[in-house]
C-alpha cells in the first residue's frame, strides 16, 4: 500500500511539472511573439 501510495505521488508530481513547464513554454513563445511584434514596429 505504502509504495503504491509513494508512485501515485511521484506521478502527480511528475504531471504538474510537466504541466508548469508547457505553461513556462508557452509563456516563452508569447514574449518571442511580443518581442517580435515590437521589432517590427520599429523597423
Amino acid at each position: 500500500m505504502k509504495s503504491d501510495s509513494n508512485k501515485h505521488k511521484t506521478r502527480r508530481i511528475i504531471s504538474m511539472l510537466h504541466h508548469g513547464y508547457l505553461e513556462f513554454l508557452a509563456d516563452k513563445q508569447n514574449s518571442i511573439i511580443v518581442t517580435q511584434k515590437i521589432f517590427n514596429r520599429n523597423i
